[in-house]
């Protein structure tokens, strides 16, 4: 029955992801377009929904999630970060920059920021409501390496469960009507230096005896305080621990 539902949900559901990743510097540019189709399209081509329910309650729940999507609209109006001081020298730190670009759209009505082409160091991006971040073609945004321009601590999540810790790449923290999207390439600049040795992997430049993810401090710890109900707001990590800090995050 499991291999059934999978197969179904499988043919249900079609993801289009405009995906360019270089991983030999840590390179990911995640831009997105979900198109769920209902799962009686997979009823419709054959497939037996008695194999999988005796009811039709499974399949009017998705029909139901599905209709409740609702595609992201955007204002007209275009605020390019070059206009509030970004520098495409991959030096600079554009992180004011696109923060009074973001704040100028949000006080606006929404719209879309615009980053062009070129390379733009800057430390993590929280996104506003009806703010559509556009990479142009040509864009690379580079992620500091500097784990203190994460800080402070945000609420967020780590293998699943919830705590407050460094700021996601890109974050989104009760919004509404956001996307991303381009062409661009975000470059979370990590590598067996930067981030990856605390996952405790040799093959990450993780070294025997220096700090990693499994240490008493860091996973177990939170494991722990999630097993006993501790409140997400005294789950407090970040600095001095070793928990990274994902990519994208949207609550």
């Amino acid at each position: 029955m499991i291999s059934k539902i999978f197969y179904i949900l499988v043919q249900s559901i079609t993801i289009y992801l405009m995906v360019m990743a270089n991983f030999r510097n840590g390179c990911y540019l995640l831009v997105f377009a979900v198109c769920l189709l209902s799962c009686k399209g997979a009823i419709s081509r054959g497939i037996n929904s008695s194999s999988v329910s005796g009811t039709d309650s499974i399949w009017a729940k998705a029909d139901q999630i599905i209709e409740e999507i609702i595609v992201p609209q955007f204002k007209d109006q275009d605020f390019l970060i070059t206009d509030y001081g970004a520098v495409a020298d991959g030096k600079s730190n554009n992180s004011d920059a696109i923060k009074k670009a973001i704040a100028a759209c949000v006080a606006a009505g929404g719209g879309m920021v615009i980053i062009p082409e070129g390379k733009f160091l800057t430390g993590p991006i929280h996104l506003k409501s009806n703010v559509n971040l556009h990479l142009k073609e040509g864009a690379e945004v580079l992620f500091s390496t500097n784990q203190a321009d994460y800080l402070p601590v945000v609420h967020t999540s780590y293998e699943g469960v919830e705590l407050m810790n460094y700021s996601p790449l890109i974050y989104a923290y009760e919004q509404k009507n956001i996307a991303v999207t381009g062409k661009g390439i975000f470059n979370g600049q990590a590598d067996k230096t930067n981030w990856w040795p605390w996952s405790g992997a040799e093959c990450y430049g993780h070294k025997d005896g220096s700090l990693q993810q499994k240490d008493e401090h860091n996973l177990p710890r939170l494991r722990k305080m999630n097993e006993e109900g501790t409140p997400v707001n005294e789950r407090i990590f970040g600095e001095g621990h070793q928990l990274r800090p994902s990519i994208l995050w949207n609550k």
